[in-house]
């Protein structure tokens, strides 16, 4: 998710009537002891409140409208609520042009918005709460590598030293007997090894454009990965955390 980009095209919109744009954001967190997986009931009040407006008031155009957009709205939550996490954002127009729906690892403020714009408040508190960050996973010869954002894994990229070359290469590149035994039989030159490693981290953070970075594993390690990277560490963790999934660190993060 290039979160950026989609905050930039969102912030454009600006629809002339009778369409519109709903914006919603749903707490669907079950275990969040205020709502305690009432969102159903929630999202069913905040759009029946929409609809019941629009009817009252006459507007046959913008009423058909709205109907439109809640078909598609209910149509991907009964699709999709099996796989919900914390929250659900979704920002649908009526006239078809825009539809974005993601849901999220972290919490949100259940609101319902129906007006020409799309309501983007929320997106960037969540955003500010979790930018787009580098997670470096140490582990002797082995680094994994997360690109995350508001609390999800975008990519991961595994790298590890090669015996015969000590250069660190991506493991697609290596037989899988070779990465499996990078941790036991390679030694290591720490200097050399982190300096080596650390154009490659700065490389890809300004290629994800990373906001943020945290380094995990060994603590001498991390530090001397720190020391010769360029760019600023936001935090080092001293923990081995490589082998967990990506996912589960990411949250552990949060």
């Amino acid at each position: 998710m290039n979160l950026d980009r989609i905050l930039k095209d969102l912030q454009r919109v600006n629809l002339d009537k009778p369409h519109s744009v709903f914006s919603m954001y749903l707490n669907t967190d079950s275990t969040d002891p205020g709502h305690r997986g009432e969102w159903k009931l929630q999202l069913k009040n905040g759009l029946n409140s929409f609809e019941n407006y629009l009817e009252q008031s006459g507007n046959l155009v913008e009423y058909k409208h709205f109907q439109h957009v809640r078909e598609k709205v209910e149509n991907y939550v009964e699709a999709n609520q099996l796989f919900f996490k914390k929250s659900v954002v979704l920002i649908a127009s009526s006239d078809d042009t825009v539809w974005f729906a993601e849901t999220f690892q972290m919490n949100v403020d259940s609101e319902f918005f129906w007006q020409e714009n799309a309501v983007t408040d929320q997106l960037y508190q969540l955003k500010s709460r979790f930018p787009r960050t580098g997670i470096i996973l140490l582990q002797h010869a082995k680094t994994r590598v997360i690109d995350a954002e508001v609390g999800e894994v975008n990519d991961t990229v595994e790298l590890a030293v090669d015996g015969e070359t000590e250069k660190w290469i991506p493991t697609n590149q290596m037989e899988d007997t070779s990465f499996r035994l990078a941790n036991t039989q390679v030694k290591l030159n720490p200097n050399r090894t982190f300096k080596s490693l650390a154009p490659m981290v700065d490389r890809l953070a300004k290629d994800k454009g990373w906001e943020e970075i945290v380094i995990a594993g060994n603590k001498e390690e991390a530090e001397l990965l720190e020391h010769y990277m360029n760019k600023s560490v936001n935090k080092i963790m001293n923990q081995n955390i490589l082998d967990k999934k990506p996912q589960k660190i990411v949250e552990e993060i949060i």
